[in-house]
């Protein structure tokens, strides 16, 4: 409630302010608009972020606890290379922030660059949860939401904001592999993140994001299944992959029954684990063969111990040959 007050006085400030109203001391000439050239060294207080970073000065003054959010829409990863070059030469132009000074002979092209969108959120204490204020109804599908602070810190905050992340955001955004870094597994936007503080967890925000992965709903068209992070029918699944325990079936959907992502195996051959430094446990029936090759699931694997280096010599195996493994 009162923040509403505090959004309707906002209002009324800027409003009244931010025109051919002047305001201050006797003598004062500044307006609103003056104060901001100082800043931003421009003659024009129009731009998307300037109502949003006025605010957060305001909310910060208060003492608020308050984000500035970005939603950004990258060009597509598939364009044709006309498409690129138009691309290219709006960079080299710096107008990539707005959509009409690409000359395109695409509406595609048009669609997927668009300009950011700006908006605040406040942290509630009581709640513990931030709530966004006035987020612009197109944020909802845009691939990417930062949420930024006043320490410098970026957060990913997509998923609250995106109508449908599972199956239609996950597409626009870039593939995660993870990669193995000194701090465990992680992807390219992760380690991106961290540059700003963006990988440092918020019990409460993390609480929230897994409550509303857990809340996707289920595929209704066989196809969402094929990307699905949560659900997984076995048609889609690899030649080298099983489904282990095969319980629960969590859904049927058209007679195939539907399992959870979370228990699909990968399986690789004996040389593939020692690769890995692993080596299958003697006498273990293969989980699976395809095309005459016996794969086998970690479950059915132990660690292999290097043998030491004795008085400088380095053991080789039966073939004369160094194993190397992969950490």
């Amino acid at each position: 409630e009162d923040l509403q007050i505090l959004l309707k006085v906002f209002d009324d400030i800027v409003s009244e302010h931010i025109g051919d109203t002047r305001f201050g001391q006797a003598g004062d000439q500044k307006s609103v608009e003056d104060v901001f050239v100082q800043f931003i060294g421009t003659r024009k207080v129009n731009r998307p972020w300037h109502r949003p970073m006025l605010l957060v000065a305001i909310l910060r003054a208060m003492t608020f606890e308050v984000r500035l959010c970005m939603a950004v829409n990258p060009p597509a990863l598939r364009m044709t290379v006309a498409e690129g070059n138009e691309v290219e030469a709006a960079i080299r132009n710096l107008d990539i922030l707005v959509t009409s000074s690409i000359p395109t002979t695409t509406q595609r092209l048009k669609n997927t660059v668009r300009r950011p969108v700006y908006w605040v959120e406040v942290f509630d204490p009581v709640g513990d949860k931030w709530v966004p204020i006035e987020p612009p109804k197109e944020a909802s599908t845009y691939p990417y939401v930062l949420a930024n602070t006043v320490y410098g810190t970026t957060f990913d905050v997509t998923r609250r904001y995106s109508r449908d992340y599972t199956y239609t955001t996950l597409k626009q955004r870039l593939e995660s592999v993870s990669i193995q870094t000194e701090r465990g597994a992680c992807t390219w936007w992760t380690r991106l993140l961290s540059r700003w503080g963006g990988d440092q967890d918020d019990p409460s925000e993390t609480k929230e994001m897994q409550q509303r992965a857990l809340e996707t709903a289920m595929p209704r068209r066989i196809a969402d299944f094929a990307q699905n992070p949560h659900y997984v029918l076995e048609r889609h699944l690899r030649q080298n992959q099983i489904i282990r325990p095969r319980r629960p079936i969590v859904g049927q959907i058209r007679g195939e029954s539907v399992f959870l992502r979370e228990n699909v195996c990968t399986l690789h051959t004996q040389m593939a684990w020692n690769r890995r430094g692993y080596r299958v446990i003697e006498n273990q029936t293969p989980a699976k063969v395809v095309n005459k090759s016996e794969l086998y699931g970690q479950w059915q694997t132990e660690r292999i111990v290097a043998p030491p280096v004795v008085d400088g010599v380095v053991p080789r195996n039966e073939y004369g040959r160094v194993d190397l493994f992969t950490p």
